[in-house]
């Protein structure tokens, strides 16, 4: 999804929207905010570790004229998109929040494609404006990149919050950005679906 990017960059996957158990879960607005609450405090911890970050640029997964996958083929109920529309507000709100009680919190760019021309446009849009916002700063990249999406594999898998790294920015600064936010985020799932 994020090839191209040139900053450290994450693809977030919250859970699985065919698993019944997860969906239902995730259907309360207060556990998507609670799982997006639990990003942003992964994003802050690695912006401790990483003071020269001075922007967060997240999407939105799908944009707005892309619903992503349903739970169900043959009888759809929700989306993909419904989920992480949810999510990415409340990341965002919640890193903003955070700018405004801190006064030196990051810059928050919240990208979310509404143009036409299918998956292969809205993500050349997303990587391009990403690269266009990231400057480097002493050699290093100022910026860091979140997308938020769900997963869609069979109904019977119940993953756990998951960071898959991309890019052409620096491997190990994405991989430690997905560590941190998972540091968060993988409690959050076991509170909540491990007995």
């Amino acid at each position: 999804v994020l090839g191209q990017t040139e900053m450290p960059a994450v693809l977030m996957e919250a859970f699985n929207i065919r698993n019944s158990k997860q969906r239902k879960f995730y259907d309360k607005e207060s556990n998507l905010r609670e799982l997006a609450h639990a990003y942003g405090n992964g994003i802050l911890s690695y912006l401790k570790e990483n003071p020269h970050v001075a922007n967060v640029i997240i999407d939105n997964g799908h944009g707005r004229g892309d619903m992503g996958a349903p739970d169900d083929a043959r009888n759809p109920t929700v989306y993909e998109g419904d989920f992480t529309r949810k999510i990415f507000g409340s990341l965002r709100d919640f890193l903003s929040k955070e700018r405004e009680r801190s006064r030196r919190g990051p810059n928050v760019f919240a990208l979310d494609y509404n143009g036409g021309g299918g998956q292969r446009e809205r993500l050349r849009w997303y990587v391009n404006e990403a690269n266009r916002i990231n400057q480097k700063v002493n050699g290093k990249d100022n910026s860091v990149y979140v997308s938020i999406h769900i997963n869609s594999a069979r109904p019977d898998f119940e993953p756990p919050p998951e960071a898959r790294i991309h890019g052409r920015g620096p491997q190990p600064k994405s991989t430690e950005l997905g560590a941190h936010i998972l540091s968060y985020a993988v409690p959050f799932y076991q509170k909540n679906f491990e007995d």
